[in-house]
């Protein structure tokens, strides 16, 4: 399970505010590039060949996010 499919959901205003998604205690780190707080979702990989997939998908069955990678 990623970290979108938990019990409890962020504060919805950090969706579009990167200044609260970095912390003090690991010297304001910047790793993160995109966040979404008020759904929850869940991520599903898919391996074809040498190009792997990863997409996020949202309660609603909508895609919110996807990468691929290919070797």
């Amino acid at each position: 399970m990623t970290g979108a499919g938990g019990k409890h959901l962020y504060d919805p205003g950090f969706t579009d505010n990167p200044a609260l998604w970095t912390h003090e205690d690991d010297s304001h780190a910047d790793y993160v590039s995109r966040m979404i707080t008020d759904r929850h979702s869940l991520t599903v990989f898919d391996v074809d060949g040498k190009r792997l997939t990863m997409a996020q998908i949202d309660e609603a069955g909508d895609e919110i996010d996807r990468i691929m990678i290919t070797k």
